[in-house]
């Protein structure tokens, strides 16, 4: 009885460590699985990154150019704006002499 206890005994080892030896492959193969998967999302997210940075860069050149754009057209409705008034001014003096031509030609008739 003694000795196939210990045979029995001896079989249950073997197996608890056969089983002990393909949790540490499964172990170390989860945690190989999960360093290259970290690494991809690594890369993935350094690949998003350098997108969003791109796209960031173009869009404030965009920026950029509009404002640039803005200023020009502010410039020249400024300039258009002085222009009109210019021009109104020029035009009531023009009627103002008329006006004074009309009364001095009925005035001397």
């Amino acid at each position: 009885v003694g000795s196939g206890t210990s045979a029995a005994m001896r079989l249950w080892l073997r197996d608890a460590k056969t089983q002990s030896q393909e949790l540490r492959t499964l172990y170390e193969q989860s945690q190989k699985v999960a360093k290259e998967s970290q690494a991809i999302l690594r890369q993935d997210l350094e690949r998003q990154a350098t997108m969003h940075a791109k796209e960031k860069a173009g869009m404030e050149a965009e920026i950029q150019t509009l404002n640039s754009r803005c200023t020009t057209c502010e410039a020249q409705l400024a300039s258009a704006t002085q222009l009109a008034s210019d021009l109104r001014e020029q035009l009531s003096q023009a009627l103002s002499e008329t006006d004074r031509s009309k009364q001095d030609h009925a005035t001397r008739a």
